[in-house]
This record gives C-alpha cells, sequence and structure tokens, in this order.
C-alpha cells in the first residue's frame, strides 16, 4: 500500500522548472562624496566607523584632521573631501563615517560624506572605464558598475597609499637647527 501511494504522488508532482546557473555578483561598500555616489571593494575598508575624537597634529595640510585612537592603534585621520576639493563637506558630521584602509605597510583613515552600505552589482554590468566629472578622483578610480542608467564607478582606497601627496601629510618641509 505504500508503494502504491508513492507511485501516485510521484505521477501527481509537478515538473519544477530547470535550475538555472545563479548570476555571479561583486559586492561592494557604497559611499558617498560630494554629491557623487562610489562604491569600494570590501577587501580595501578594514573597518568602518563613526569618527574617533581626533588629536590635531601641527604643521600638516588642513586635510589632515589628526590622530585617532583605533583599538589601541594611533590611526591618520584624513578628511577625503578636503584632500580632493580643498573645502570642508557640507554633510553633517553625524552622517560621516570613517574608512579604516590597511595595506602591509600603512593604516589610515578617511572620512566619506555618508556610506551607502552593501552594493551588489551582477558582473556582467562591470564596465572597464567610467567616466568621472572629477579630475581629483579619477587616478583612483577602477572601473564600474552600471545599475540601469545609474553609473558606481570604483574607488580603490589603497590607491591612496600610493598617491605622493596623501602620503606626504607635513605642509611643507622644515629646516631644524
Amino acid at each position: 500500500m505504500l508503494v502504491d501511494l508513492d507511485h501516485q504522488v510521484r505521477e501527481r508532482q509537478p515538473v519544477l522548472p530547470l535550475s538555472r546557473e545563479p548570476q555571479k555578483s561583486w559586492s561592494g561598500i557604497g559611499f558617498s562624496l560630494n554629491g557623487f555616489y562610489y562604491v569600494s571593494p570590501i577587501d580595501e575598508i578594514a573597518e568602518i566607523l563613526e569618527i574617533p575624537r581626533l588629536t590635531t597634529v601641527p604643521g600638516v595640510h588642513p586635510w589632515v584632521k589628526g590622530l585617532g585612537n583605533v583599538r589601541g592603534r594611533l590611526v591618520p585621520v584624513i578628511d577625503l573631501m578636503q584632500f580632493f576639493y580643498g573645502r570642508m563637506s557640507a554633510v553633517q558630521l553625524k552622517r560621516q563615517r570613517l574608512f579604516l584602509i590597511e595595506s602591509n605597510e600603512h593604516v589610515a583613515g578617511v572620512i566619506v560624506d555618508e556610506v551607502l552600505g552593501m552594493q551588489h552589482f551582477l558582473v556582467d554590468s562591470f564596465l572597464p572605464q567610467v567616466r568621472v566629472m572629477d579630475q581629483h578622483i579619477r587616478p583612483f578610480i577602477t572601473g564600474g558598475y552600471s545599475v540601469g542608467e545609474k553609473k558606481w564607478p570604483i574607488f580603490s582606497p589603497l590607491l591612496l597609499f600610493k598617491n605622493t601627496e596623501f602620503m606626504t601629510l607635513e605642509a611643507e618641509e622644515r629646516v631644524f637647527n
């Protein structure tokens, strides 16, 4: 009787659609800067934090906001808005966030206007070149993704460590006698 019941169930079982290959996706951290949206690779951002209390450092560029204590480490904190545009952000301080970026040799905290959370893109929508209006940002863009009409340039924070100006925190050379 159980065998007969099993046979009847199998005959009436609906046919499932053929499974499709899942589409591959790429994920990054979305953020805004100067009213534009960008996305950074997840593996280039060690941590996202509120801006810690900062200790100012004399003799550095105005875009160097100071040193912050991040889990017991002193980290230079750079305001990306001031670094790229030479002016303070119009975004409220409580919306700004700090990306902690690390390489084998360097660590820094960079302030962005707002974090937009995880962004997911189909790999097929990758654009090797994305038109970015701002000439200051272009050297840090490594492609982008397209979602409908919207383009998301990929901003590589680790490329900041290869930028001479970013790595030179002192405002001017000093000669000590």
